[in-house]
């Protein structure tokens, strides 16, 4: 582990993989859409339009994901309830749910968090401009309507 470099070791593979034997294998699909994020997202949806406030639907929601986590034995003290599933836990239960899924920076940015919250091995940001990516020459020379996002320099 010490000696290793970018592709040594552990990978974290989030589904099995197919045969290797398998000629039409090729391990280059994954998931864009689970149906856990139509619900974290509906849920997210409710608790915005309530004032930030979760309301019984959202955490039937988020919970009917959860659950699987859970032995039955734990599952009555690790439920959600309206008072314990708060705007900052579920970004925090998102983190959790959709590891090594790339949401995680989108995430942070539309709760306002980008800025001041490490995750990972990522520290906080320090320059606000960072929360947009600069937009491509190429695609700026195609549409002269196209300004660059402030912080980054015109070329």
């Amino acid at each position: 582990m010490t000696t290793g470099e970018e592709n040594s070791g552990a990978r974290f593979n989030k589904y099995r993989p197919g045969a290797e034997n398998d000629a039409s294998y090729w391990s280059n699909d994954w998931v864009l859409y689970r149906l856990t994020e139509i619900y974290f997202a509906k849920a997210e949806a409710l608790m915005r339009k309530n004032g930030g406030k979760a309301t019984a639907e959202a955490v039937q929601l988020i919970n009917d994901c959860r659950k699987r986590a859970f032995s039955d034995a734990d599952w009555e003290t690790e439920k959600y309830t309206t008072a314990t599933l708060t705007l900052d836990e579920l970004l925090e239960e998102r983190g959790r749910e959709f590891i090594f899924e790339g949401k995680r920076r989108t995430d942070l940015i539309r709760f306002g968090k980008f800025l001041t919250e490490s995750w990972w091995d990522h520290k906080p940001i320090t320059s606000e401009h960072l929360e947009w990516y600069p937009i491509p020459k190429t695609q700026r020379e195609l549409n002269p309507n196209l300004v660059q996002n402030p912080g980054y320099v015109e070329n």
